[in-house]
């Protein structure tokens, strides 16, 4: 799908590993060090006995001898430890999975919230014509790299469109000075041609004027070249 690959499903991604990863340290150490600390204790304990006996001379003699014995007690709240550390470990366990479902959730949130003026920045850009340039974004909110961003391209923007009302009044005007020598030309030749009588002085005369008005219409030609560049 394509939100799969969008930058809002990377950063939810990001953000939920970041906080699992770290999570997962912080139990994982707490469980550690509970575990060696109740693993270190010691539920037996040494005791000592007299063994009166005779030896082969038959002399009584007393012989001390060292055993260990478990503690009841011991053994009982180590077992009870060894069942809290398998439900610590399950708990965890649990914890764990529930706070990474949260975490896409809460990523998938902020992620929106983060990424919300990209979004606007995107329509924006998407409504703006070819013929008008007249839309911002008008981004409101902390001087940020998005906000920085935002009005970057409106900067951008109004320069467009100054650019553009001026080339238009440029062709206007241009428009408007061509239509003037072709008007000139036009009736020139139209007056010498509806006159069988026209002399060479008059035929002269009025090729003066058309060329005149072609030269000007040559200087426009440039001027508007020079400006495509």
């Amino acid at each position: 799908p394509g939100w799969a690959g969008s930058i809002r499903f990377r950063l939810m991604v990001l953000y939920s590993v970041l906080l699992f990863g770290l999570a997962t340290v912080v139990v994982g150490g707490i469980y550690a060090g509970l575990a060696r600390s109740l693993e270190d204790q010691d539920v037996s304990r040494t005791e000592a006995a007299a063994v009166l006996f005779r030896d082969a001379d038959g002399r009584d003699m007393i012989r001390t001898l060292e055993f260990e014995v478990q503690d009841p007690l011991a053994v009982f709240e180590r077992e009870v430890n060894e069942q809290a550390l398998d439900q610590l470990r399950t708990y965890a366990f649990g914890a764990l999975g529930l706070l990474f479902i949260g975490s896409l959730g809460v990523g998938w949130f902020v992620a929106g919230l983060v990424l919300r003026p990209v979004g606007r920045i995107t329509s924006v850009a998407r409504e703006i014509s070819g013929t008008d340039l007249s839309r911002r974004i008008e981004l409101e909110g902390p001087d940020d790299e998005l906000k920085q961003l935002a009005d970057t391209f409106d900067d951008m923007l109004s320069r467009l469109d100054e650019a553009f009302e001026n080339q238009r009044d440029f062709i206007h005007e241009a428009s408007h000075e061509l239509r003037n020598p072709l008007a000139v030309i036009r009736t020139n030749l139209d007056v010498v041609l509806s006159d069988p009588n026209a002399d060479t002085e008059e035929l002269r005369s009025a090729g003066e004027v058309v060329g005149r008005s072609a030269e000007r219409m040559t200087t426009l030609v440039d001027d508007l070249l020079v400006y495509a560049r």
